[in-house]
């Protein structure tokens, strides 16, 4: 259960982490 908890948070923060680069990258062009 736990290990599944992890797992959807750290699978969360990448999709946030991605997308707030993705944001950088949009902004720098």
């Amino acid at each position: 259960m736990k290990l599944y908890n992890l797992s959807e948070e750290l699978a969360y923060v990448v999709y946030t982490i991605d997308e707030m680069l993705s944001s950088d990258t949009i902004k720098k062009e």
